[in-house]
C-alpha cells in the first residue's frame, strides 16, 4: 500500500498539479485515488484544520487535526491494488503572511499526524512519500505579495513584506524538521524550476515518483497554467485601493473591475 502525499508549499505550482490530477482522475483510477480539497470536502475540512493550527499551534487544534485525519483515512474505500495520491498546500498551515503566519513552523507537526494516521489506517507496511514543491526564494517572495494583494489586508510595498517574509522562503530548515519529525516515510524536495527546465511543472516529478509510465502522461502538461501571479500593474494598483481607506464593499467592487478589464480571472 501506497501513499503519496504532497503537503506543500504555496505558490509553487499547486494548483496546475491539482488541476492535472482532477482532469486525468478516471485515468489513474486503476493504480491511484486521487483526492483534492476540490474533490473531496472532507479532506477541504482537514485542510482547513491545518491551516487553524499553524495561526497559533494550539496543541488543541493539533489534536482535532489528529482526530480528524483518523476518520478521514479510515473512511476511504480503496480499490485491490490501489494506492492514495493526495495533494493540499494547506497541510503546510497557512500560508506565510496571512492572519500572522510568519513561517511553515507547522509542517513538521501536522505532518507527523499525517503520518501517524495513515499508518493506523493502513498497518505498519504502508509506504508513505511526503512531497513538497519549492521555488526561488526571490520569485516565491514576488508570487506570495501578487497572491496576498487581492486581500485587503495588505498594505506593505512590496520591498517590506518581502524583507519581513524572507526567512519563510529558506525551505531547508522546514524541510529538515518535516523530515526529524517523521516516525516513518521519505520526504522528498522537487524544486519548481527543476519541473519547469522538463517543460512538466511539478506534476512530472509527481508522476514520476507515481511510478505513471511516461506515454499514459503524454501532453498532460498541456493544462492552461492555473492561479498564475497578477500581472505587477494590477498588483500595484491592488495595494494602493488596500490603503485607500474606502469601504470594503467598494474596494472589492474596484478590484473586479480591474480584474475584468485586464480579462483576469
Amino acid at each position: 500500500m501506497r501513499v503519496i502525499l504532497h503537503a506543500g508549499f504555496h505558490k509553487t505550482g499547486t494548483s496546475t498539479l491539482q488541476a492535472l490530477l482532477e482532469t486525468h482522475r478516471a485515468q489513474l483510477a486503476p493504480a491511484w485515488r486521487v483526492e483534492t480539497r476540490k474533490g473531496n470536502p472532507a479532506l477541504k475540512e482537514l485542510s482547513q484544520t491545518a491551516r487553524a493550527f499553524s495561526v497559533a499551534q494550539d496543541p488543541v487544534e493539533l489534536a482535532l487535526l489528529r482526530g480528524l485525519a483518523g476518520v478521514w483515512f479510515r473512511q476511504l474505500l480503496l480499490l485491490p491494488g490501489q494506492g492514495l495520491l493526495i495533494s493540499s498546500e494547506d497541510f503546510a498551515g497557512h500560508m506565510p503572511g496571512v492572519q500572522g503566519v510568519a513561517s511553515y513552523a507547522a509542517a513538521a507537526p501536522i505532518a507527523r499526524v499525517l503520518a501517524q494516521a495513515a499508518r493506523a489506517a493502513f498497518g505498519a507496511e504502508v509506504r508513505l512519500d511526503l512531497v513538497y514543491t519549492t521555488r526561488e526564494p526571490q520569485s516565491w517572495l514576488r508570487s506570495l505579495y501578487a497572491q496576498q494583494a487581492r486581500a485587503e489586508a495588505l498594505v506593505d510595498p512590496p520591498e517590506v513584506f518581502c524583507r519581513r517574509l524572507a526567512p519563510a522562503a529558506d525551505f531547508a530548515p522546514v524541510l529538515r524538521a518535516v523530515r526529524e519529525a517523521l516516525p516513518f516515510g521519505e520526504v522528498h524536495h522537487l524544486p519548481l524550476e527543476d519541473g519547469e527546465a522538463a517543460g512538466l511543472g511539478p506534476a512530472g516529478a509527481v508522476f514520476d515518483l507515481a511510478g505513471l509510465p511516461q506515454g499514459m502522461t503524454a501532453g498532460w502538461d498541456r493544462l492552461p497554467r492555473r492561479n498564475e501571479s497578477l500581472p505587477e500593474p494590477l498588483v500595484t494598483a491592488f495595494v494602493a485601493l488596500n490603503r485607500s481607506g474606502l469601504p470594503r464593499a467598494e474596494v472589492r467592487a474596484r478590484k473586479a473591475a480591474l480584474l475584468a478589464e485586464a480579462g483576469v480571472t
